[in-house]
């Protein structure tokens, strides 16, 4: 992919631009484009967390990575936000979940955002056919219901409870 040059104009690297976070907010259960805010901005930022499973060792690395996000919001344009998995290292520890749940918690109401299980929120690590239940409990739909740009989730629970 080659970045816009001098000439192009905006509208095309504007529709580009919504057209990549129309992919991932399909991806991520976003119900609209245009409900997402700062998407009216000459730029915009996604904010990809990635693997916050070392949270089982110190939540304040998380934390300070989800208030910098929200102390950034106008500054940054920050239009969404995607976990991209991984949110605890050992899904059986209720605390990993209660810190990955306080941390998250910052974001909401300020910005759109989702998460996605990773191969260690399955109750049993790198098996998808395993439950998924405390991963839903925490960030399944009930989270984020209320949020008008919430267009729903997946995946269901895998094959456990």
């Amino acid at each position: 992919m080659t970045e816009p040059t001098a000439s192009s104009s905006d509208s095309s690297r504007s529709v580009s631009r919504r057209t990549v976070l129309g992919t991932l907010a399909a991806g991520a259960g976003v119900a609209t484009v245009g409900s997402i805010a700062g998407a009216a901005e000459d730029y915009w930022t996604v904010v990809a967390l990635p693997d916050t499973q070392y949270s089982a060792r110190d939540e304040r690395y998380v934390r300070a990575q989800t208030q910098w996000i929200g102390d950034n919001l106008t500054e940054e344009h920050i239009a969404f936000v995607s976990h991209v998995g991984d949110v605890v290292q050992n899904p059986d520890r209720p605390v990993e979940w209660e810190y990955m749940d306080r941390a998250m918690s910052t974001l909401d109401g300020a910005v759109p955002y989702a998460t996605i299980p990773g191969d260690h929120d399955y109750m049993t690590p790198d098996d998808r056919s395993s439950s998924i239940r405390r991963y839903r409990e925490h960030f399944g739909p009930e989270r984020y219901r209320s949020r008008d740009w919430y267009g729903g989730s997946g995946p269901s629970d895998g094959g456990g409870t």
